[in-house]
């Protein structure tokens, strides 16, 4: 029974993960490129952060620069030439 668990949330990953592509070349459209990027790393930096929110939670300044930046750097300019090369 643990094992389905496992298995249908990788299956629900790969449908999401495919169905974002489309939803791309749809959106596309609409916004530009960067746009796109900036709306969909929100989505995912508020999601996790309702998700995952800590007791205590306060604001790292230092800490969050780092992982914007370093999510700057490694995915979000990969996907402003993704999106650019989709368009």
């Amino acid at each position: 029974m643990n094992n389905l668990k496992y298995h249908f949330s990788g299956l629900l990953t790969v449908i999401i993960w495919s169905l974002t592509y489309l939803s791309t070349k749809v959106v596309l459209r609409v916004v530009s490129p960067i746009e796109l990027c900036l709306i969909r790393f929100s989505i995912g930096y508020l999601t996790l952060l309702l998700l995952k929110r800590p007791k205590n939670f306060y604001i790292d300044l230092k800490a969050d620069l780092n992982i914007i930046l370093s999510g700057f750097f490694g995915i979000f300019l990969y996907f402003i030439i993704e999106n650019s090369a989709t368009k």
